[in-house]
């Protein structure tokens, strides 16, 4: 092992760079897949997802820390991996290790400091609202710090260097993320196979394939194809409008030599560009002057004139000409509201020019792709004089062009994108609306005992005060909560000794109890409850949910008697049995923050779980009945307690289930 290790880790340092900002783009991407892969919408329905969509065992993406220990002294940077069961996969050790990297062998070889961790769903989510990361503050903060130094200047130039200012010129590169470095082409050709097989249906469907060795940038000015290198332009608009690119705008100063020797300046797709192979940006060094941010995302996008736009289905605005009749005038009217497919088809960058199409715009190049290629009404000559009926030509219907078939497949594919984050979207605003919601409730309520302006949240009420507070909350909750989520949970009360198991049993069922909540499936997997290792899942009205237990702090059963032993509400309890308060309240807008207190739909699920894998969550039941006994790890069970939870399953008619957590 230690052999493979040191090889491992040579391979690793043929890069020898650490992440400056592309492993966000890259562990997004590789998220973005993985939903892709588990994730199904459907319209009209709610969507179908794999059970391991997210299951961080099998994928997650990790946001961390690492340092640069070529810098002095050492810096700090961001970065973002990928982690898919006991394989790393990182955008630098893509290439030299595109099947991963031993989880074990990557820890010990960078020694990364994890932050946070994301399913593929939060990833995808976050992107959408956020951007690719990082979306934690304290590693936004260090990137922040990370663009500061990475634009030092350590060198003075000589007066050698200076006389050859005089013999460059400016350029520029366009990035989201970063200044220009050398990256290789990322993306193969694809054409598209009518003979391909769809892997779920078997049947012989088409395709997009890739095409190979089409995974570098090919230009007939250069002898040879540029595996990796960086892309820059005298003109940042042109390239915006006619390639598809977006992001902030880099200048350079450039050595007539490097432009040369890398081919010089061509117009290629409406744009003039440079391609700068890596060996070439590397041997010229420094001698390459970066001279800073020309221009934000936003002002590149200001400049665009959308109508001068070529190759992107925008055209000028025409001018109605006056000589038609009202019939032609109509037809011609009706194409001017047509997309303009031409501009598609000439473009060689389809995918980016669809990329900032609208949803409509898209639908729009589809309606005017197959109006193309539908079949039309037979015509009819009229018949001449003499002859008894006219003659009748038959519409020969078009065969669909390769080029088109591309743009199809294409086009669908990113409106079906579209559709997936418009839903994504569409649910993350109603859960903020459900947030929102139940926080006005408790503002509105007078028993609500923190109101806004209250700078500390109470704890530790008294039973007096934490009761009606409980009241207040679970009202609220039963409100705007999604209940049918509720009743897809699982919910476990746990217990240290089987003789809590045998109390509850036999105590009263319209007594609220405390559980922990699982997701269908989860029990089997996870660890045990707060308290013990012993179980009984029950089946009943969940009347309040929280990540934490310790953000309500319901407390105990204690908690209905006073210092006498006297019970508190004892008729309430004859009739409707004990209910649970809570200790722990907020000021209410801060139940409508994302990293949500209460839980109302499945957005918000986010339970706490400690380090032992136990989980800390609180789900409140009440009017239960008993499902089955949970056990977890016997082995620290005492003598005979498996056979007293066999005969109280016998005696309750119960099954029992075992987990495979931890105690």
């Amino acid at each position: 092992m230690k052999l493979l290790r040191e090889y491992i880790r040579e391979m690793l340092k043929e890069q020898n760079v650490l992440a400056v900002g592309m492993c966000f783009p890259f562990a997004a991407k590789k998220a973005e897949a993985w939903f892709d892969d588990h994730f199904e919408a459907r319209k009209g329905r709610a969507p179908k997802r794999h059970p391991d969509l997210n299951n961080k065992d099998k994928f997650k993406v990790v946001h961390g820390k690492i340092t640069d220990q070529w810098k002095e002294p050492p810096k700090p940077i961001v970065h973002a991996w990928v982690e898919m069961g006991d394989l790393v996969f990182d955008d630098q050790t893509q290439h030299t290790k595109p099947n991963g990297v031993p989880k074990d062998v990557y820890y010990d070889t960078y020694q990364p400091e994890v932050v946070e961790e994301y399913t593929a769903e939060e990833v995808v989510v976050n992107c959408i609202m956020k951007g690719e990361g990082p979306w934690n503050k304290e590693l936004h903060d260090i990137m922040k710090l990370r663009d500061a130094w990475m634009n030092e200047t350590s060198v003075t130039l000589s007066e050698r260097d200076a006389r050859k200012n005089k013999t460059k010129r400016i350029l520029y590169h366009i990035n989201k993320h970063r200044p220009a470095r050398p990256q290789p082409k990322m993306n193969y050709l694809q054409q598209w196979d009518k003979d391909a097989i769809d892997p779920d249906t078997g049947e012989r469907t088409g395709d997009l394939v890739d095409v190979p060795g089409t995974d570098n940038w090919d230009r007939w000015w250069l002898e040879s194809p540029v595996k990796s290198g960086v892309f820059l332009t005298p003109n940042p608009v042109d390239i915006a409008m006619n390639h598809g690119r977006s992001g902030h705008v880099y200048a350079y100063k450039v050595p007539e030599w490097v432009i040369e020797k890398s081919g010089g300046l061509h117009r290629y797709d409406t744009g003039s560009e440079v391609l700068i192979p890596e060996d070439i940006w590397n041997k010229a060094g420094k001698e390459i002057e970066f001279l800073g941010k020309s221009m934000d995302h936003n002002e590149l996008h200001a400049k665009i004139d959308k109508t001068q736009t070529h190759g992107r289905g925008s055209k000028r605005k025409p001018t109605k000409p006056s000589w038609l009749s009202d019939e032609e005038l109509k037809a011609w009217e009706d194409r001017q509201k047509q997309f303009n497919i031409t501009g598609l088809r000439a473009t060689k960058h389809p995918a980016d020019a669809i990329k900032i199409l609208s949803q409509e715009e898209v639908k729009s190049a589809i309606a005017a792709i197959e109006s193309e290629y539908s079949p039309k009404p037979d015509k009819t000559i009229p018949a001449a004089p003499g002859d008894r009926k006219g003659i009748k030509l038959p519409d020969f219907q078009k065969k669909v062009t390769k080029k088109d078939e591309e743009l199809l497949a294409l086009l669908k594919k990113r409106l079906n994108e579209s559709a997936i984050r418009a839903y994504i979207r569409e649910h993350l605003t109603e859960d903020l609306a459900r947030r929102q919601a139940l926080a006005k409730d408790l503002e509105d309520s007078e028993s609500w005992p923190m109101k806004k302006g209250d700078r500390h949240r109470r704890s530790q009420f008294e039973p007096e005060l934490a009761l009606p507070a409980g009241r207040v909350l679970k009202k609220a909750f039963h409100k705007h909560a999604d209940h049918s989520f509720m009743n897809s949970l699982t919910t476990v009360h746990w217990a240290d000794n089987v003789t809590m198991i045998k109390n509850l049993l036999k105590g009263s069922s319209k007594d609220e109890i405390s559980t922990s909540a699982y997701l269908p499936g989860e029990l089997a997997t996870t660890g045990t409850g707060a308290y013990g290792a012993y179980g009984i899942e029950v089946k009943g009205y969940i009347s309040l949910l929280a990540n934490n237990m310790d953000a309500i702090n319901t407390g105990s059963a204690r908690d209905f008697y006073d210092l006498f032993g006297v019970e508190h509400d004892a008729h309430r309890t004859a009739s409707s049995g004990r209910n649970k308060g809570v200790k722990k309240t907020y000021i209410p807008g801060g139940y409508a923050r994302d990293n949500a207190i209460v839980v109302l739909s499945k957005s918000d699920w986010n339970p706490y779980d400690s380090d032992d894998g136990i989980t800390n969550n609180e789900a409140l039941v009440d009017n239960w009945r008993p499902v089955a006994i949970v056990t977890s790890n016997e082995e620290y069970y005492n003598d005979g307690d498996m056979e007293e939870l066999e005969r109280l399953a016998k005696d309750y008619g119960l099954e029992i289930k075992g987990t495979k957590g931890m105690y």
